[in-house]
């Protein structure tokens, strides 16, 4: 029941009603003591009325109001008059966020600058543990002047019973959403239809924690691009279905103005699993900070706002930047038509940096980068590359180069992008002031490979070359010790101890090493490297990281497991490329595949492959062609493959006995044996987790390789 005007709750006089939702009334109050406005917010009964969920309340409003941030609002007071409890907080006069995405003059460059003042709020209360639960536009004001206040910080916690032993289904889980403004939940943190993250929609308490806000700031984000949400349904059931197994929507789709960059952000956002999301909403605040400064100058939020890395522990002090025709349209196009980018009403980009950027003010044409340029890409991928994607190893590997780990090992099939990896994991350890070595087993050459000395002596001259020290080894090189101790002693005495410093050395292609007759005891040397670090923190060895990139199965080569450095350390496996992924790739090349639907038909053809994605998707934008075209071609000795099929075809012909395996899979049997399984797994034909699982990595190997070997 409504409190009437004019009533008391103690030092509060009650004004008027300003909101009703799931969690209580909202009304404008009088404090009477400090003489100001106040927002009070009565708590649910079955809430006031449970002692211990009051006690966790309490707790965490009190926590919420030792934040002090000027982007979230604060809590004055908690308190019990007339029989009904209450909170007092800031009292913030201005519009809602939903109210402010759906103006028709919103600008989408204004409505991400308050994105970036959320964002700052959340970083700030993620630091200190908290977790909002509720996110959504309605809970976020605008004031007149600017500033982004966050709302109901823990409340959803509010709500939140004890965990089930058994989590229910969504069809059961449905039965908890309340009739109230927005679907907010009662029972059950389910959070808002339509912003509630994939594991609160599941009711997985447990697992809801910061990435679950980030997801429903990426819902924010994808609103205020599109005035749209990302997720809805013909009913609840429907909505909630698309919330945990279906992606958005591209927010091209609604907006074909928006950028690019905007895109991969809100998609990383909105992943479902909360491992593939950003782990952190530090780095989506940084992320749109870089994109507001690449893509324009001038910004129309306050000053105050402009935060330093210090107020939200992130945010570097640089200016905001606004995209001036970066608004939404009002209608949706529809997603059953086939839209070509020529199409796309018109506006200026431009190609810096790695990114698309549209200018203000300029007519434009649809300006992409130089195709050969793009065509870099079907090998290492540049630094700088727009087309480089990142994937949950790359973050992995990152973090084990940056935590000095003793032994990181990166296991790829054949152009999966192993060498791009390791590039971005010494680029930043370079970065960090490491000393940094890379060598390419490939360009060893059989005199190299001939005896352990020789092999020894070459990387040692090898790492000579790459890193500023002053002993060549021959000078350190004594023909009474064996070639193990001289070439140990080198790195230990001379190359660790005259950097004083990290070193990384990254080891590519070492497969080559696998087969010699003397790899054990190369691997072994390594090993036992590894063992002294950890008996030893103080040794020289601690400042030693060996990043190791390899394809083949050490254990079929390395039978001492004791001798084997592929068994300890930080061990990481690069994926193929999912359809969300591949999706993300299409629009950096101005999406030559038209629909969602060509992009899963595109995906299934080359199973992930990042190889074949790349240079597939690259053939259809230089081409022209649209991918039922593309289909007919793609297994063709004259198609866009040609020379890559042609290429795994003398592969096999090497090996006549690899090359009856690979019929025997052709025809639906298991794979004989294990080592063959494996040597087909790191060359990238087969996929499985094992020999009797064993299939053809993609439609395309397998229509080419019917062709010529059954």
């Amino acid at each position: 029941m409504a409190i009437a005007a004019g009533t008391s709750l103690g030092r509060y006089e009650i004004r008027s009603q300003i909101g009703v939702g799931g969690m209580g009334e909202v009304y404008l109050a009088r404090d009477s003591k400090l003489e100001r406005d106040v927002a009070l917010k009565t708590l649910p009964a079955e809430v006031a009325s449970d002692q211990e969920r009051m006690r966790r309340f309490v707790q965490e409003a009190k926590a919420t109001a030792a934040l002090n941030h000027p982007n979230i609002a604060h809590i004055y007071d908690i308190g019990e008059a007339e029989g009904v409890n209450f909170m007092t907080m800031e009292f913030i006069n201005g519009d809602t966020l939903r109210t402010v995405i759906h103006r028709d003059n919103a600008e989408l460059g204004k409505l991400l600058e308050c994105l970036i003042q959320v964002a700052r709020g959340l970083a700030k209360a993620h630091a200190a543990g908290i977790v909002h639960r509720d996110l959504k536009p309605d809970n976020i004001m605008i004031t007149d002047d600017g500033y982004a206040k966050i709302l109901d910080f823990g409340l959803a916690k509010l709500v939140e019973p004890e965990q089930p032993a058994n989590p229910g289904t969504i069809s059961e889980n449905i039965t908890m959403l309340i009739s109230a403004p927005q679907h907010s939940t009662s029972g059950m943190v389910l959070g808002t239809l339509g912003y509630m993250s994939p594991e609160q929609a599941q009711g997985l308490v447990k697992e809801i924690d910061q990435r679950s806000d980030i997801f429903s700031f990426g819902c924010l984000l994808y609103e205020a691009a599109t005035k749209h949400r990302p997720f809805v349904g013909d009913s609840t059931i429907d909505t909630l279905h698309k919330i945990v197994y279906e992606p958005a929507p591209p927010i091209r789709d609604f907006n074909p103005v928006a950028p690019p960059r905007l895109q991969r952000i809100v998609r990383r956002c909105l992943a479902k699993k909360p491992r593939e999301r950003f782990q952190n909403i530090r780095d989506v605040l940084l992320e749109l900070e870089e994109l507001l400064l690449e893509t324009g100058s001038g910004s129309g939020a306050p000053q105050s706002t402009r935060a330093s890395a210090a107020d939200a522990s992130t945010v570097s002090n640089s200016t905001r930047a606004t995209m001036v025709s970066g608004s939404s349209p009002k209608s949706p196009i529809n997603q059953s038509q086939t839209r070509r980018i020529s199409e796309v009403p018109s506006k200026h980009v431009t190609y810096k940096g790695g990114e698309l950027h549209d200018s203000p003010g300029k007519p434009w044409s649809q300006e992409m980068p130089d195709l050969q340029e793009i065509k870099q890409t079907s090998g290492a991928v540049p630094l700088n590359s727009n087309f480089y994607i990142v994937r949950d190893t790359d973050q992995d590997f990152l973090n084990a180069i940056r935590r000095h780990d003793s032994i990181v090992l990166v296991k790829g099939a054949r152009q999966m992008g192993k060498t791009s990896l390791l590039a971005r994991g010494l680029h930043q350890a370079r970065s960090t002031g490491a000393s940094v070595v890379l060598t390419d087993f490939q360009k060893l050459n059989a005199a190299n490979l001939e005896s352990i000395e020789s092999f020894f002596l070459a990387l040692s001259e090898m790492i000579y070359d790459q890193i500023d020290v002053d002993t060549e080894p021959q000078e350190a090189w004594n023909p009474r010790r064996g070639a193990s101790i001289n070439f140990e002693r080198y790195i230990r005495r001379v190359v660790l101890e005259q950097i004083s410093g990290p070193l990384v050395w990254a080891m590519d292609e070492v497969d080559r090493l696998l087969t010699c007759q003397f790899g054990s005891e190369v691997f072994g040397l390594f090993r036992s490297w590894h063992n002294e670090r950890s008996l030893d923190p103080s040794s020289p060895w601690e400042n030693l990281t060996l990043a190791i990139v390899y394809a083949t199965e050490p254990h079929l080569f390395i039978t001492d497991p004791n001798q084997s450095p592929f068994n300890v350390g930080t061990k990481l496996e690069l994926k193929d490329f999912s359809v969300e992924q591949v999706a993300d790739l299409n629009e950096r090349y101005g999406s030559p595949l038209d629909l969602q639907t060509d992009v899963l038909r595109y995906w299934g053809l080359v199973g992930g492959h990042p190889y074949l994605v790349h240079n597939g998707i690259y053939e259809m934008k230089k081409r022209g062609l649209n991918l039922q075209d593309f289909e007919a071609l793609a297994d063709r000795e004259e198609g866009p493959f040609g020379d890559h099929l042609r290429r795994i075809l003398v592969l096999l012909a090497r090996d006549e006995q690899l090359t009856e395996v690979m019929r025997e899979i052709l025809r639906g049997n298991p794979c004989p044996t294990t080592e063959s399984f494996y040597r087909l797994h790191s060359t990238g034909l087969v996929t499985g987790h094992s020999a009797r699982e064993a299939r053809v990595r993609c439609p395309l190997y397998a229509n080419y390789l019917e062709r010529h070997l059954l």
